[in-house]
């Protein structure tokens, strides 16, 4: 599904918070916060706050109320357009008349289609079990699904504070001497982390910073290392 993306010459309501989306439609909208106000495309508006639980629902029903996205622009923005734009055709800027510039920004700029799913905060995750979360070398513990990696099932976590690459694959099991007690246990490796599965320890052991060479292989870096494989 695209969403409409619509630039406005306005000013953007004060009391929205930046980075949430606005729509505007011809028929009311459900959303964080909802309003009637100058014609757009409609009179009805609503804001949605993408990092919001309820933002994908909001935003899919939006734009399939026919919702266009408010994307506002000012005398400035368009005022540096038309430099660049003067700069391609070799023409001087004090030339053309300000009705003309403003006509030919909005008719290059003014309304374009994205993917619904483009206008959605990028999901986080926390990955391991509830205890042992793990934590990238940085310390953070929010993960993004890392872009670009081939083959595509391969699932790549990339750390949000670091952007370090993290690879969790259904082999990542080993077995060998625990590190705490020596007695056999089995290992699931996830980069540079560690879960001990020890009988006489106990399970769920955690551990980082363990010299394994079975995680040397699973720490991905930039450029794409799963490619390949």
């Amino acid at each position: 599904m695209n969403a409409t993306i619509q630039k406005l010459l306005a000013t953007r309501p004060a009391d929205v918070p930046d980075g949430w989306i606005i729509f505007n439609a011809p028929r009311p909208l459900d959303g964080d916060k909802a309003w009637q106000g100058d014609f757009c495309h409609g009179l009805f508006y609503a804001a949605v706050d993408p990092a919001g639980k309820l933002a994908a629902e909001s935003v899919y029903d939006s734009v399939a109320l026919d919702g266009w996205v408010c994307e506002y622009a000012s005398q400035s923005d368009i005022d540096a357009w038309a430099a660049n734009f003067c700069i391609d055709e070799g023409l001087d800027v004090s030339d053309l008349d300000p009705e003309d510039v403003r006509r030919l920004f909005f008719e290059s700029e003014g309304r374009k289609q994205v993917h619904v799913d483009s206008l959605l905060s990028e999901p986080t995750y926390q990955l391991g079990a509830p205890g042992n979360i793990f934590k990238c070398a940085c310390g953070a513990s929010e993960f993004k699904r890392a872009k670009g990696v081939k083959p595509e099932h391969i699932k790549v976590y990339e750390c949000v504070g670091s952007g370090e690459w993290y690879s969790r694959r259904s082999d990542q099991v080993t077995h060998g001497p625990c590190p705490t007690c020596g007695s056999p246990a089995s290992c699931k490796h996830f980069a540079r982390s560690h879960i001990w599965d020890c009988l006489e320890c106990g399970t769920e052991i955690y551990t980082v910073g363990y010299p394994c060479p079975q995680c040397a292989a699973q720490h991905a870096t930039k450029p794409d290392v799963f490619a390949k494989r």
